[in-house]
């Protein structure tokens, strides 16, 4: 039989905490449907995909409406971009946590979405393995970031420096 999956009266309290939930939820946000499709495959079926959506100008009404644990966001949208609707989200009563999901290494990106709320930040170029462990992170309320982010900005550091 299907199990209860807790839909019942919403979460309570802070997202995730409260909730009859059996697996932490997500909504992936990119323009690409074939992106969004990649990332169920690698997220599930250790997290819940609860949605998937395509353009800027959904993302806050999905969020209300199915409550996920976790937005994986793109920054490139059309309608509002993900920096604008990640600080719309965070603006929220009870936010959900943000992993940015982006094909974007540059630290002005970087810097702009941690400054958005954005909880982790991670590069299209991961691994599933890395993904994986992002989410983990964030939905733990740690930071996360790309391993191959790291090594670009070591790279960027040293010709600065040179």
């Amino acid at each position: 039989g299907r199990r209860d999956l807790g839909g019942g009266g919403g979460p309570q309290g802070p997202r995730g905490r409260g909730s009859m939930r059996a697996r932490p939820t997500l909504l992936l946000v990119d323009d690409h449907p074939l992106v969004c499709s990649g990332l169920k495959t690698m997220l599930e079926p250790q997290y819940e995909v609860v949605g998937m959506v395509h353009h800027g100008n959904e993302v806050s009404e999905r969020v209300a409406a199915l409550h996920p644990d976790a937005v994986l966001m793109d920054l490139s949208l059309p309608g509002p971009g993900g920096l604008a609707l990640t600080r719309a989200l965070k603006a929220t009563r009870h936010p959900p946590r943000v992993l940015i999901v982006t094909m974007h290494a540059e630290m002005v990106y970087v810097d702009e979405a941690l400054r958005s709320g954005a909880d982790g930040y991670l590069l299209k170029n991961a691994r599933a393995v890395e993904l994986r462990k992002a989410v983990s992170e964030v939905l733990a309320g740690r930071e996360a970031r790309s391993h191959r982010f790291a090594q670009v900005l070591i790279h960027q550091l040293v010709i600065l420096m040179s």
